[in-house]
């Protein structure tokens, strides 16, 4: 009898799927964007004649929304959306990591028009599931059935740097005190030799990446209502709600007043305490 045995290498890749925000909206208005974070926007209702589209300020293509069609747009790609209260729009926000901090579309410029009306109307009933958990990883399997084909065959292998612990540590510990002289001295390198190094594996500058990261931590923080923004902002490490709020601001494109009162009015929402990692 020959035995066989082989490990598939896909055991040690320390992927992580984890949901941002998934939300329900009918609203107005128009704002531009660079997210540090994937978006499927998905028509399932709109009146006849109706216009909300979203516009790569890349290449100045404009894509309509449309009943039934699922929009794509990757992370950091900068953005304007003209929305109208005429369409019903469910959003999924969510990050796709192969290491902390390099998203599987990281640097992607192409916005991704997807013509799969049964999947809108899947995405529909998860959204109406009461069970947050179940609803949770419903829509990640949604996800990932639809983004997996759209994964850039060049993407980034970013965990086989030699500095692949600092991002990790970043993570686990990022506050606005953290600086890029912070990171070069655990490299044991000095600012403009690390950086160098920092932007050619990770896409995206020391500092970028910093900000992201500290942005991300505020947006899971913000979905605690017991939380209050000025302890947000202490746990944080800024030095005061003033320069918090200034900081979300620019990084969110809304106060985070504003998106605390915009997150309560939700038409619906899922809980983030049930967001799934894979």
């Amino acid at each position: 009898m020959i035995s066989f045995f082989r490990r598939h290498p896909a055991c040690g890749v320390g992927a992580e799927f984890r949901f941002v925000n998934l939300f329900e909206e009918v609203t107005e208005y128009d704002r531009t964007f660079q997210l540090p974070f994937n978006i499927l926007s998905c028509v399932v209702d709109s009146d006849p004649g109706a216009e909300s589209y979203i516009r790569s300020n890349i290449t100045g293509e404009i894509y309509p929304h449309r009943d039934g069609e699922i929009i794509f747009i990757p992370r950091g790609l900068p953005i304007f959306i003209h929305r109208k209260p005429d369409f019903r729009i469910l959003s999924l926000h969510f990050t796709w990591e192969a290491f902390p901090g390099m998203d599987l579309f990281a640097g992607s410029e192409t916005i991704h028009r997807l013509e799969v009306p049964e999947t809108g109307k899947r995405i529909e009933r998860y959204f109406a599931e009461p069970d947050p958990v179940i609803a949770c990883y419903g829509l990640q399997a949604i996800v990932l059935e639809l983004c997996l084909p759209l994964i850039p065959a060049n993407r980034n292998h970013a965990e086989k740097w030699r500095f692949a612990e600092i991002p990790k540590m970043v993570r686990r510990s990022v506050s606005a005190q953290m600086s890029v002289a912070d990171l070069a001295q655990m490299a044991h390198l000095c600012v403009p030799a690390f950086s160098r190094e920092f932007s050619s594996v990770m896409h995206c500058s020391a500092k970028e990446f910093l900000q992201n990261e500290l942005l991300a931590r505020a947006l899971h923080l913000m979905h605690d209502p017991k939380k209050k923004i000025r302890e947000i902002s202490e746990e944080l490490g800024f030095s005061s709600p003033y320069y918090f709020s200034k900081f979300f601001k620019r990084r969110y494109g809304i106060s985070p007043s504003f998106h605390r009162e915009r997150e309560r009015k939700r038409c619906s929402a899922l809980s983030p305490d049930s967001f799934g990692k894979f």
